[in-house]
Protein backbone atom coordinates (compact mmCIF):
# COMPACT_ATOMS: atom_id res chain seq x y z
CA UNK A 1 0.00 0.00 0.00
CA UNK A 2 1.40 3.32 -0.67
CA UNK A 3 0.77 6.65 0.81
CA UNK A 4 1.72 10.33 0.36
CA UNK A 5 4.61 11.29 2.12
CA UNK A 6 5.91 14.36 3.57
CA UNK A 7 8.49 14.10 0.79
CA UNK A 8 5.84 14.21 -2.07
CA UNK A 9 3.96 17.33 0.36
CA UNK A 10 6.96 19.16 0.21
CA UNK A 11 7.37 19.14 -3.36
CA UNK A 12 3.78 19.87 -3.63
CA UNK A 13 4.42 22.51 -1.07
CA UNK A 14 7.44 23.90 -2.78
CA UNK A 15 5.98 24.71 -6.50
CA UNK A 16 4.67 27.61 -3.92
CA UNK A 17 7.45 28.87 -2.22
CA UNK A 18 10.82 30.45 -2.64
CA UNK A 19 14.27 29.42 -2.77
CA UNK A 20 16.30 32.46 -2.38
CA UNK A 21 15.99 36.19 -1.75
CA UNK A 22 17.00 39.45 -3.97
CA UNK A 23 15.56 42.85 -3.16
CA UNK A 24 11.98 43.58 -2.39
CA UNK A 25 9.73 44.29 -4.90
CA UNK A 26 11.16 43.15 -7.76
CA UNK A 27 8.69 42.43 -10.99
CA UNK A 28 8.78 39.75 -13.35
CA UNK A 29 7.76 39.92 -16.43
CA UNK A 30 7.22 37.13 -18.95
CA UNK A 31 6.78 37.70 -22.88
CA UNK A 32 5.18 34.27 -24.34
CA UNK A 33 4.05 32.30 -26.87
CA UNK A 34 2.07 29.12 -27.99
CA UNK A 35 3.33 27.64 -31.45
CA UNK A 36 0.20 25.38 -31.93
CA UNK A 37 -3.04 27.75 -30.23
CA UNK A 38 -3.98 31.18 -31.49
CA UNK A 39 -6.34 31.68 -28.35
CA UNK A 40 -7.64 30.48 -25.92
CA UNK A 41 -6.26 30.63 -21.99
CA UNK A 42 -2.97 29.98 -20.12
CA UNK A 43 -2.41 29.96 -16.58
CA UNK A 44 0.62 31.10 -14.14
CA UNK A 45 0.47 30.08 -10.32
CA UNK A 46 2.76 31.29 -7.89
CA UNK A 47 3.45 32.85 -4.33
CA UNK A 48 4.07 36.74 -4.67
CA UNK A 49 5.94 39.04 -2.52
CA UNK A 50 3.37 38.99 0.65
CA UNK A 51 3.47 35.10 0.27
CA UNK A 52 0.02 35.35 -1.02
CA UNK A 53 -1.11 32.40 -3.90
CA UNK A 54 -1.89 33.77 -7.30
CA UNK A 55 -3.20 32.26 -10.19
CA UNK A 56 -3.29 34.60 -12.68
CA UNK A 57 -5.47 33.63 -16.06
CA UNK A 58 -4.48 35.40 -19.38
CA UNK A 59 -5.45 34.70 -22.46
CA UNK A 60 -3.71 34.09 -25.48
CA UNK A 61 -3.87 36.38 -28.85
CA UNK A 62 -2.27 34.67 -31.94
CA UNK A 63 -0.53 32.63 -29.93
CA UNK A 64 1.03 35.37 -27.89
CA UNK A 65 0.53 35.45 -23.71
CA UNK A 66 2.11 38.15 -21.13
CA UNK A 67 2.41 37.59 -17.33
CA UNK A 68 3.57 40.21 -14.95
CA UNK A 69 3.93 40.06 -11.23
CA UNK A 70 5.77 41.43 -7.44
CA UNK A 71 8.22 38.11 -6.28
CA UNK A 72 10.65 38.78 -3.43
CA UNK A 73 12.74 35.78 -4.12
CA UNK A 74 13.27 33.22 -7.15
CA UNK A 75 10.31 31.23 -7.57
CA UNK A 76 9.35 28.06 -8.41
CA UNK A 77 5.93 28.33 -10.36
CA UNK A 78 3.42 26.41 -12.33
CA UNK A 79 2.94 27.06 -16.03
CA UNK A 80 -0.90 25.23 -16.90
CA UNK A 81 -3.27 25.52 -19.67
CA UNK A 82 -5.73 25.62 -17.23
CA UNK A 83 -6.69 25.77 -13.34
CA UNK A 84 -7.90 22.46 -13.63
CA UNK A 85 -4.60 21.03 -14.71
CA UNK A 86 -2.97 19.57 -11.01
CA UNK A 87 -0.90 16.93 -11.83
CA UNK A 88 2.68 16.61 -12.64
CA UNK A 89 1.89 14.50 -15.47
CA UNK A 90 0.07 16.62 -17.23
CA UNK A 91 1.21 17.21 -21.09
CA UNK A 92 0.06 20.66 -20.37
CA UNK A 93 1.67 21.17 -17.12
CA UNK A 94 5.24 22.48 -15.88
CA UNK A 95 7.31 24.62 -13.35
CA UNK A 96 9.34 26.73 -13.87
CA UNK A 97 11.89 29.15 -11.78
CA UNK A 98 10.27 33.06 -11.79
CA UNK A 99 13.20 35.63 -11.46
CA UNK A 100 12.46 39.03 -10.95
CA UNK A 101 13.59 39.81 -14.76
CA UNK A 102 12.14 39.59 -17.89
CA UNK A 103 11.90 35.93 -19.39
CA UNK A 104 10.60 34.58 -22.35
CA UNK A 105 9.07 31.63 -22.71
CA UNK A 106 8.35 29.39 -25.64
CA UNK A 107 5.60 26.17 -25.90
CA UNK A 108 3.41 23.47 -27.58
CA UNK A 109 -0.09 22.86 -26.48
CA UNK A 110 -0.01 19.06 -24.87
CA UNK A 111 4.12 19.70 -24.51
CA UNK A 112 4.65 21.80 -21.34
CA UNK A 113 7.36 19.96 -20.70
CA UNK A 114 9.46 21.07 -23.66
CA UNK A 115 9.33 24.45 -22.45
CA UNK A 116 11.96 26.57 -23.77
CA UNK A 117 12.65 29.19 -21.54
CA UNK A 118 15.03 32.25 -21.54
CA UNK A 119 16.02 34.85 -18.99
CA UNK A 120 16.23 32.64 -15.75
CA UNK A 121 19.97 31.53 -14.26
CA UNK A 122 17.97 28.94 -11.91
CA UNK A 123 16.29 27.70 -14.99
CA UNK A 124 19.39 27.32 -17.18
CA UNK A 125 20.95 24.97 -14.73
CA UNK A 126 17.90 22.73 -14.47
CA UNK A 127 18.16 22.24 -17.88
CA UNK A 128 21.91 21.71 -17.44
CA UNK A 129 20.52 19.14 -15.22
CA UNK A 130 18.01 17.48 -17.01
CA UNK A 131 19.84 17.09 -20.12
CA UNK A 132 22.20 14.81 -18.45
CA UNK A 133 19.31 12.62 -17.03
CA UNK A 134 17.39 12.47 -20.22
CA UNK A 135 19.20 9.41 -21.78
CA UNK A 136 18.36 7.69 -18.18
CA UNK A 137 14.84 8.28 -18.31
CA UNK A 138 14.70 7.45 -21.69
CA UNK A 139 16.26 4.18 -20.78
CA UNK A 140 13.90 3.63 -17.62
CA UNK A 141 10.70 4.61 -19.32
CA UNK A 142 9.97 0.79 -20.73
CA UNK A 143 10.12 -0.27 -17.02
CA UNK A 144 7.70 2.66 -15.88
CA UNK A 145 5.51 1.64 -18.55
CA UNK A 146 5.58 -1.78 -17.36
CA UNK A 147 4.74 -0.75 -13.48
CA UNK A 148 2.27 1.53 -14.60
CA UNK A 149 0.13 -0.81 -16.43
CA UNK A 150 0.72 -3.43 -14.24
CA UNK A 151 -0.54 -0.75 -11.52
CA UNK A 152 -4.20 -0.38 -13.60
CA UNK A 153 -4.77 -3.92 -13.26
CA UNK A 154 -4.15 -4.33 -10.20
CA UNK A 155 -6.51 -1.33 -9.22
CA UNK A 156 -9.15 -3.26 -11.75
CA UNK A 157 -8.81 -6.67 -10.43
CA UNK A 158 -6.68 -6.43 -6.99
CA UNK A 159 -3.20 -6.88 -5.25
CA UNK A 160 -2.35 -10.68 -6.07
CA UNK A 161 0.87 -12.36 -5.14
CA UNK A 162 1.38 -12.33 -9.24
CA UNK A 163 1.12 -8.97 -9.36
CA UNK A 164 3.53 -8.00 -6.56
CA UNK A 165 6.16 -10.54 -7.40
CA UNK A 166 5.96 -8.37 -10.75
CA UNK A 167 5.91 -4.93 -9.22
CA UNK A 168 9.06 -6.10 -6.69
CA UNK A 169 10.43 -6.98 -10.00
CA UNK A 170 10.40 -4.02 -11.85
CA UNK A 171 11.20 -2.12 -8.72
CA UNK A 172 14.69 -3.70 -8.55
CA UNK A 173 15.62 -3.24 -12.34
CA UNK A 174 14.65 0.33 -11.78
CA UNK A 175 17.22 0.90 -8.53
CA UNK A 176 20.12 1.09 -11.18
CA UNK A 177 18.16 4.33 -12.67
CA UNK A 178 17.22 5.61 -9.63
CA UNK A 179 20.68 5.71 -8.39
CA UNK A 180 22.28 7.28 -11.26
CA UNK A 181 19.87 10.16 -11.53
CA UNK A 182 20.57 10.89 -7.78
CA UNK A 183 23.93 10.46 -8.81
CA UNK A 184 23.34 13.63 -11.20
CA UNK A 185 21.83 15.43 -8.79
CA UNK A 186 23.90 14.82 -5.64
CA UNK A 187 27.30 15.55 -7.77
CA UNK A 188 25.74 19.26 -8.77
CA UNK A 189 24.45 19.87 -5.05
CA UNK A 190 28.53 19.12 -4.26
CA UNK A 191 29.48 21.14 -7.14
CA UNK A 192 27.15 24.04 -6.49
CA UNK A 193 27.00 25.05 -3.23
CA UNK A 194 26.35 28.60 -3.55
CA UNK A 195 23.06 27.99 -5.92
CA UNK A 196 19.67 27.80 -5.29
CA UNK A 197 18.78 25.00 -7.46
CA UNK A 198 21.06 22.37 -5.10
CA UNK A 199 18.68 23.17 -1.94
CA UNK A 200 16.24 22.97 -4.09
CA UNK A 201 16.84 19.49 -5.49
CA UNK A 202 18.33 18.51 -1.92
CA UNK A 203 14.90 18.96 -0.50
CA UNK A 204 13.90 15.96 -3.22
CA UNK A 205 16.09 13.59 -0.92
CA UNK A 206 14.63 14.78 2.51
CA UNK A 207 12.22 11.58 2.89
CA UNK A 208 14.44 9.40 0.75
CA UNK A 209 17.86 9.68 1.99
CA UNK A 210 19.78 9.22 5.78
CA UNK A 211 19.38 12.26 7.47
CA UNK A 212 23.25 12.62 8.48
CA UNK A 213 23.54 12.26 4.60
CA UNK A 214 21.13 15.52 4.10
CA UNK A 215 23.32 17.04 7.26
CA UNK A 216 26.38 16.65 5.36
CA UNK A 217 24.96 17.99 1.86
CA UNK A 218 23.17 20.72 3.75
CA UNK A 219 26.36 21.80 5.96
CA UNK A 220 28.21 22.22 2.62
CA UNK A 221 25.94 24.71 1.15
CA UNK A 222 26.69 28.29 1.32
CA UNK A 223 24.90 30.60 4.20
CA UNK A 224 22.61 32.65 1.81
CA UNK A 225 21.41 29.52 0.22
CA UNK A 226 20.71 27.95 3.69
CA UNK A 227 19.41 30.44 5.12
CA UNK A 228 16.81 30.79 1.80
CA UNK A 229 13.49 29.23 2.27
CA UNK A 230 14.58 25.68 0.97
CA UNK A 231 17.61 25.79 3.25
CA UNK A 232 15.32 26.57 5.92
CA UNK A 233 12.91 23.85 5.24
CA UNK A 234 15.58 21.16 5.32
CA UNK A 235 16.90 22.62 8.71
CA UNK A 236 13.49 22.15 9.61
CA UNK A 237 13.16 18.85 8.84
CA UNK A 238 16.43 17.73 9.88
CA UNK A 239 16.18 19.10 13.16
CA UNK A 240 12.59 17.06 13.38
CA UNK A 241 14.44 13.68 12.50
CA UNK A 242 17.02 14.50 15.58
CA UNK A 243 20.38 12.96 13.20
CA UNK A 244 21.46 9.63 15.28
CA UNK A 245 24.01 8.37 12.25
CA UNK A 246 27.50 8.19 12.91
CA UNK A 247 30.10 11.26 11.54
CA UNK A 248 33.57 11.52 11.43
CA UNK A 249 34.94 11.25 14.74
CA UNK A 250 32.08 8.79 16.30
CA UNK A 251 31.93 5.26 17.06
CA UNK A 252 31.53 3.01 14.06
CA UNK A 253 27.81 1.34 14.66
CA UNK A 254 27.95 -2.30 14.95
CA UNK A 255 27.16 -4.65 13.12
CA UNK A 256 27.19 -8.94 12.18
CA UNK A 257 26.34 -9.65 8.67
CA UNK A 258 26.98 -12.83 6.81
CA UNK A 259 29.43 -13.71 4.18
CA UNK A 260 29.53 -15.28 0.57
CA UNK A 261 29.95 -18.51 2.84
CA UNK A 262 27.20 -17.74 5.48
CA UNK A 263 29.61 -17.17 7.96
CA UNK A 264 29.21 -14.15 10.53
CA UNK A 265 31.45 -10.99 9.63
CA UNK A 266 31.14 -9.12 12.90
CA UNK A 267 32.90 -5.39 13.04
CA UNK A 268 33.07 -6.36 16.88
CA UNK A 269 36.28 -8.83 16.20
CA UNK A 270 38.14 -6.20 14.58
CA UNK A 271 38.81 -3.79 17.42
CA UNK A 272 41.75 -3.37 18.74
CA UNK A 273 43.36 -5.34 16.05
CA UNK A 274 42.58 -4.01 12.76
CA UNK A 275 42.21 -1.00 10.91
CA UNK A 276 39.00 -1.45 8.81
CA UNK A 277 37.71 -0.19 5.58
CA UNK A 278 33.97 -0.45 4.82
CA UNK A 279 33.37 -0.61 1.08
CA UNK A 280 29.59 -0.01 0.57
CA UNK A 281 29.05 -0.60 -3.45
CA UNK A 282 26.36 -2.87 -5.36
CA UNK A 283 26.70 -5.05 -8.58
CA UNK A 284 24.55 -2.91 -10.06
CA UNK A 285 26.58 0.57 -9.96
CA UNK A 286 29.16 0.87 -12.57
CA UNK A 287 31.18 3.62 -10.43
CA UNK A 288 31.86 1.01 -7.45
CA UNK A 289 33.07 -2.12 -10.01
CA UNK A 290 35.14 0.51 -11.75
CA UNK A 291 37.10 1.20 -7.54
CA UNK A 292 37.21 -2.15 -6.94
CA UNK A 293 40.83 -2.83 -8.97
CA UNK A 294 42.21 0.28 -6.63
CA UNK A 295 40.59 -2.05 -3.88
CA UNK A 296 42.47 -4.79 -4.87
CA UNK A 297 45.21 -3.02 -4.90
CA UNK A 298 44.95 -1.58 -1.53
CA UNK A 299 44.42 -4.81 -0.05
CA UNK A 300 47.66 -6.01 -1.50
CA UNK A 301 49.56 -3.42 0.13
CA UNK A 302 47.79 -3.38 3.70
CA UNK A 303 46.16 -6.66 3.50
CA UNK A 304 48.91 -7.80 5.88
CA UNK A 305 50.10 -5.00 7.57
CA UNK A 306 46.67 -4.39 9.78
CA UNK A 307 44.08 -3.55 7.01
CA UNK A 308 40.74 -5.69 7.39
CA UNK A 309 38.40 -4.40 4.10
CA UNK A 310 34.58 -5.16 4.70
CA UNK A 311 32.68 -4.96 1.41
CA UNK A 312 29.02 -4.52 1.81
CA UNK A 313 26.56 -4.62 -1.25
CA UNK A 314 23.29 -2.75 -1.60
CA UNK A 315 22.29 -5.86 -3.34
CA UNK A 316 18.67 -7.17 -3.16
CA UNK A 317 20.07 -10.20 -5.26
CA UNK A 318 22.17 -12.54 -4.19
CA UNK A 319 22.98 -14.09 -7.04
CA UNK A 320 23.85 -10.68 -9.21
CA UNK A 321 26.09 -9.85 -5.19
CA UNK A 322 27.99 -13.49 -5.28
CA UNK A 323 28.71 -12.91 -9.00
CA UNK A 324 30.12 -10.14 -9.11
CA UNK A 325 32.16 -10.34 -6.16
CA UNK A 326 33.59 -13.36 -8.05
CA UNK A 327 34.08 -11.47 -11.25
CA UNK A 328 35.30 -8.53 -9.27
CA UNK A 329 38.09 -10.68 -7.63
CA UNK A 330 37.08 -9.31 -4.23
CA UNK A 331 36.88 -12.74 -2.36
CA UNK A 332 40.36 -12.08 -0.63
CA UNK A 333 38.55 -10.06 1.82
CA UNK A 334 35.17 -10.04 3.69
CA UNK A 335 32.39 -9.64 1.53
CA UNK A 336 28.09 -9.17 2.75
CA UNK A 337 24.88 -8.00 2.09
CA UNK A 338 23.56 -4.80 3.79
CA UNK A 339 20.64 -3.83 5.29
CA UNK A 340 18.74 -0.78 5.12
CA UNK A 341 19.18 -0.20 8.80
CA UNK A 342 22.65 0.10 8.32
CA UNK A 343 22.95 2.07 5.71
CA UNK A 344 20.79 4.17 7.76
CA UNK A 345 23.15 4.24 11.14
CA UNK A 346 26.09 5.22 8.41
CA UNK A 347 24.62 7.66 6.75
CA UNK A 348 25.13 5.87 3.18
CA UNK A 349 23.20 8.06 0.52
CA UNK A 350 25.05 6.70 -2.86
CA UNK A 351 27.88 4.28 -4.10
CA UNK A 352 30.69 3.54 -3.92
CA UNK A 353 31.31 5.35 -0.40
CA UNK A 354 34.40 4.04 1.44
CA UNK A 355 34.52 4.61 5.51
CA UNK A 356 37.52 4.13 7.56
CA UNK A 357 37.84 2.78 11.07
CA UNK A 358 40.71 3.24 13.56
CA UNK A 359 41.56 0.29 15.30
CA UNK A 360 39.72 1.96 18.19
CA UNK A 361 36.68 2.05 16.38
CA UNK A 362 36.21 5.46 16.06
CA UNK A 363 34.85 6.41 12.20
CA UNK A 364 38.51 8.72 10.82
CA UNK A 365 37.40 9.48 7.62
CA UNK A 366 34.48 9.40 5.16
CA UNK A 367 35.39 8.94 1.20
CA UNK A 368 33.39 9.10 -2.05
CA UNK A 369 36.55 7.47 -4.24
CA UNK A 370 39.94 5.48 -3.77
CA UNK A 371 41.95 7.27 -6.29
CA UNK A 372 45.91 6.78 -7.29
CA UNK A 373 47.55 9.22 -4.96
CA UNK A 374 48.95 8.45 -1.83
CA UNK A 375 49.19 11.88 -0.81
CA UNK A 376 45.54 12.59 -0.99
CA UNK A 377 42.48 11.36 0.49
CA UNK A 378 41.70 7.90 1.38
CA UNK A 379 44.93 6.31 0.27
CA UNK A 380 46.91 9.27 2.29
CA UNK A 381 44.44 8.86 5.67
CA UNK A 382 45.30 4.79 5.43
CA UNK A 383 48.94 5.31 5.36
CA UNK A 384 49.50 7.34 7.70
CA UNK A 385 46.86 5.22 9.95
CA UNK A 386 48.94 2.06 9.29
CA UNK A 387 52.23 3.59 10.19
CA UNK A 388 51.27 4.90 13.50
CA UNK A 389 50.37 1.19 13.96
CA UNK A 390 53.39 -0.04 13.24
Amino acid sequence: MYKISSLTFFLLFSTLLAIGQVNSGNRFYISGYILNRDTGSITLSYSDDTQKWIADTVAIHKGKFNFNGKIDKVTVARLTMSLHVRSVDDPNYTEIFLEPQRMQVRVYEGHFKEAQIKGSHSQYLIKQINAKKAPIIMAKSLLNKAFNDIRTLESKQGLTSSYEAKIDSIKKLMLPFDNQLKLIDLAFIKEHPNELVSAYLLGYYIDREPPVSINNYYQALTSPVRNGYYGQQILRALTEKKISAALVGDKAPEFVLSDLKGRPVDLQQFKYKNIVLLDFWASWCGPCRAMNPYLRNINKTYGDRGLAIISISADTDPVAWRKAVLNDKMEAWNNVISTTELLYKYGVTSAPAYILIDMNGLIVGRYDSIGNDPTKGLLNQLNSLVNNKL
